[in-house]
């Protein structure tokens, strides 16, 4: 019995000539007899079986060696193939149809190729990647080219206001500025927790920028203890956002040279301890606490159309009668709850719309506009067409309804931040009954908020009966023509036919918005809009 049977196996090594490859292998059997007890008997079977794997052997060498030769020729081919594969990438390459934008064209691109960490506040100069300025030598000049990207730089600071400065930042700050060319400048800051080892205000990126003042469209600075110096003249200034970040808030600020300022942003920065051309001013915003001496400052501000107060604190010793304030093209006003009080003060007959931020939350205060308030705000809220109300968590609506009585023609009303899609009572309040009409000019209501909410059909109901009770049937009160609500989540499924309009009296639009990814569609039991948003 022949244990190993001598089994030829060839393999072609090359296709164009009959060099193989061929060794002795063995059968099926074999690997029966290496898997049983079996014993090879006699010496003729040894021999044989040892003379098998001594041939066995030499062929396993010599297929080692073909494999070695088969993988270098197998690593030149692919050393050929990524040459050819380059090679065909430069030809598509130069036959590219964007070879043929004209530059000015691939200028206009090329801003919507920015990564979106680009316009992230809390990104410093230098820190952004750019893939479309590693393209080529001519697309980095488009890119260096687009000037506007270049002229918004974000500084670094502390929490004492101090610039981190070092000079990586020092260079960075220096391209920006070289690669704007003569574009308008806005420079912002953000606070970080991370500091550089002299943890010191660098007064070298000021100096940097203020070899630039005259550029300087928006400027944004936190006043740091020892204070801040500016340059003597801006004349280019549009945007100006202030900080004091002293322990006992009395940094100053003189800017007199500013002839185009027309907006100014003051956080916990005093009126009064701030100079500016006051009566070039458009926009005022105030987060910190006003008082007397500051109430002389507001007089100033005789062109101001929009006016942001959210704290104010009668002085103990102040008069009794204070002078009012006139405001002649105020359209749009702001006020917290501990600025109310300073309604009285404010005379303004243009006046057009208030925002009333309902709660506000500071230095461990909970502020709330309450009954008592509501007698502040009689004779400012009369000429007024527009409100907005918000926070509205927690509020009853006897206050609500106070505050929106107030105006003669209220014409829009708009909720924010609810607990809920809407607020339930505030909106029976605005169902329309011919028996007792109660704001009859209203036209637009809409309702904000960010948090996920649900809506329920008791929801649907009520504003289904708010539209059809302000319709074009309805006699005594204009129709309502827009109704409105933005919300960051929503979980209401329901079907709208949106194939026609056929809305309740003039009520063309439902503007409903979302956040991308969230289905959210109010129906109004059967009546049919035309979605917007």
């Amino acid at each position: 019995m022949q244990t190993l049977q001598q089994i030829s196996c060839s393999t072609r090594l090359c296709s164009q000539c009959d060099h193989t490859f061929t060794s002795i292998v063995g059968d099926s059997d074999l690997a029966s007899f290496a898997r049983s007890a079996y014993v090879p008997a006699s010496a003729a079977e040894q021999d044989a079986l040892r003379g098998g794997l001594s041939n066995l052997r030499d062929s396993l060498s010599g297929c080692e060696l073909e494999i070695a030769h088969l993988e270098r020729t197998l690593g030149w081919l692919r050393q050929q193939r990524a040459l050819i594969e380059e090679t065909a990438t430069n030809v598509e390459a130069l036959l590219a149809p964007v070879r043929r934008v004209p530059l000015e064209i691939l200028g206009e691109i090329a801003p919507y190729t920015l990564p979106d960490s680009w316009f992230q506040r809390d990104r410093p100069p230098g820190s952004n990647v750019w893939p479309f300025a590693q393209v080529c030598c001519s697309w980095r000049e488009v890119a260096l080219g687009v000037r506007w990207l270049w002229a918004q730089i974000r500084l670094p600071c502390n929490g004492r206001g101090q610039t981190i400065g070092d000079d990586a930042l020092l260079e960075a700050v220096s391209t920006y500025l070289q690669r704007s060319g003569q574009y308008p400048l806005s420079v912002t800051s953000f606070k970080t927790t991370h500091d550089n080892s002299q943890g010191n205000n660098d007064p070298r990126v000021w100096t940097e920028l203020w070899a630039h003042a005259g550029r300087l469209r928006t400027l944004e600075v936190a006043i740091p203890e020892r204070g801040f110096s500016f340059p003597p003249q801006l004349p280019m200034l549009h945007r100006l956002f202030l900080t004091d970040l002293s322990s006992d808030r009395s940094s100053t600020v003189s800017i007199d040279t500013a002839p185009h300022l027309q907006e100014l942003e003051l956080v916990t920065m005093r009126l009064s301890n701030t100079s500016v051309p006051w009566s070039n001013l458009q926009t005022l915003i105030v987060t910190g606490e006003v008082q007397g001496p500051d109430i002389d400052v507001l007089r100033s501000c005789s062109g101001l159309v929009r006016l942001h107060l959210l704290r104010y604190e009668r002085q103990p010793n102040a008069p009794q009668n204070i002078r009012p304030v006139h405001f002649a093209l105020l359209r749009k006003l702001r006020i917290g709850p501990a600025a109310v009080r300073a309604c009285p003060l404010i005379i303004a007959p243009s006046l057009d719309h208030v925002e009333f931020l309902m709660v506000h939350q500071s230095n461990l205060r909970n502020d709330r506009i309450d009954e008592e308030d509501i007698p502040f705000l009689v004779d400012l809220l009369k000429p007024v067409q527009g409100l907005t109300l918000g926070p509205l968590r927690n509020y009853d609506v006897e206050i609500l309804r106070a505050i929106i009585s107030l105006p003669q023609q209220l014409k829009t009303l708009h909720l924010t931040i609810l607990s809920t899609p809407i607020h339930r009572d505030l909106v029976r309040e605005l169902i329309f009954h011919e028996a007792n009409p109660a704001f009859t000019h209203l036209v637009s209501v809409g309702f904000t908020s960010d948090l996920d909410l649900t809506w329920k059909n008791d929801d649907i109901l009520l504003v289904r009966r708010l539209v059809e009770s302000r319709s074009a049937h309805s006699r005594g009160c204009t129709p309502l023509e827009r109704l409105t609500f933005r919300y960051s989540h929503g979980s209401y499924k329901h079907p709208l036919d949106t194939d026609y309009e056929r809305g309740i009296g003039k009520l063309r639009e439902l503007r409903i918005s979302a956040s991308p990814g969230v289905e959210f569609v109010v129906s109004l039991l059967g009546a049919k809009f035309r979605v917007v948003g």
